[in-house]
């Protein structure tokens, strides 16, 4: 990379930190957040994350997440941890909630560009999913929040980043063990979407032996959901509640789904079909030989994924964190690394169209079907509070 790519890589990072920080501590918690905080002030007095303070219960979602000892059992424990963490060091208010969690989300931005940098032969299409990664409104909303999401979001990335190699072998198996076992304990249904896409990348690998390599990645699924089962079992908690919660229906697909329903041109779907069928005829007849472009350009990038992209980027925070799309969070570096492929390969055709796009896509609502403000702009004149309208914490947790 020249010196000018350094330095635009430098204002996206600038600019990222900015967008998360700015008003971090301005508005109260709202009703998750303040579930962090409540249990993350507990651990500080006892050292666990407990529903009882001494004085007042805690009862949250009916008073099932809590056993009769008063221990979470529902939610794993790692973004409590890390709550208390930052109420010990920053303060015990809003701020000092979410600044871990925004940290975690910095530290994400520079693994995902550094993973960029090691899977694209193309600087500037490293830099091009980092631009997506850092100016993507919900995602900057997600990295705000005091909730297992900026963890997630790490997490994901850091196990991306242990996972390609020349030789398409897995490599680091111990820090890929340990991310996945942290990311069952930030999130249950993250570490097993995870755990499941190592089976998949190794078994689909080309040239490959299969069985050979699969049973290593499985072993890594295993181990992790044994470990957190048994956590759950000790603290008397029912056969994984949360894991069947979340995973008893299709969850991706009815992320999907609901993602599809907040699209308002009934057009965009069919066409972006056609053309995804056109880019896999396309990318069939010349597959790239690196695993991550083969993969990427089959699932993803393809007109279709193209047309998603745009209209993803236009969908409004607040219909966006209304749909539940949270659930896809694991997956959503891996999007943007597919999506910066394909933009690379039209932009190269006809870069004008394709900047043109982008930016009509980043800076109106329009392929969201709706000639609605910028969803850039609003987060902007929102002030950055992730739920504009949402309902207070009962407990009044900054009071």
């Amino acid at each position: 990379m020249g010196a000018g790519q350094w330095l635009l890589a430098g204002l996206l990072f600038l600019l990222f930190g900015f967008l998360v920080f700015w008003n971090l501590g301005g508005y109260h918690p709202w009703g998750d957040e303040g579930e962090t905080g409540v249990y993350a002030r507990n651990i500080l007095r006892c050292g666990f994350p407990k529903a009882f303070d001494g004085r007042n219960v805690f009862e949250y979602r009916g008073g099932v997440q809590a056993n009769p000892e008063y221990l979470n059992v529902h939610s794993p424990w790692l973004q409590y941890y890390v709550g208390a963490l930052g109420l010990a060091c920053c303060g015990d208010d809003a701020w000092g909630l979410r600044v871990p969690f925004a940290l975690f989300a910095l530290a994400a931005h520079l693994l995902f560009f550094g993973y960029c940098l090691k899977v694209f032969p193309d600087s500037r299409t490293a830099l091009t999913a980092l631009a997506l990664f850092s100016l993507n409104t919900q995602l900057i909303l997600f990295c705000r929040q005091a909730r297992y999401y900026p963890l997630v979001l790490f997490l994901s990335v850091f196990f991306l980043r242990c996972i390609p190699s020349d030789d398409g072998r897995i490599r680091h198996h111990g820090l890929l063990w340990l991310s996945l076992i942290l990311l069952f304990f930030a999130h249950p249904l993250a570490g097993f979407c995870l755990a499941a896409s190592v089976m998949l990348y190794q078994g689909f690998r080309r040239g490959l032996p299969f069985l050979r390599e699969v049973w290593k990645p499985a072993l890594m699924a295993l181990l992790p959901i044994f470990l957190f089962l048994a956590w759950q079992k000790a603290e008397g908690a029912p056969p994984s509640p949360f894991i069947m919660t979340n995973l008893a229906p299709p969850k991706a697909l009815w992320v999907f789904l609901v993602f599809i329903k907040d699209l308002h041109w009934s057009g965009v779907i069919p066409l972006g079909l056609v053309a995804g069928f056109f880019g896999l005829w396309a990318t069939s007849r010349s597959p790239d030989d690196r695993p991550l472009f083969h993969i990427g350009f089959q699932a993803f990038a393809t007109g279709a994924g193209f047309l998603l992209l745009l209209a993803w980027l236009s969908i409004q925070p607040s219909e966006f964190l209304s749909a539940d799309l949270r659930y896809a969070l694991p997956a959503f570096p891996l999007f943007l690394v597919f999506q910066a492929a394909f933009f690379a390969i039209l932009s190269r055709r006809f870069p004008r169209t394709a900047v043109f796009f982008l930016g009509v896509a980043l800076f109106t609502g329009f392929f969201s079907g709706k000639l609605a403000p910028s969803p850039l702009f609003s987060f902007l004149a929102e002030n950055l509070h992730p739920f504009p309208n949402s309902t207070r914490v009962a407990v009044e947790y900054l009071q």
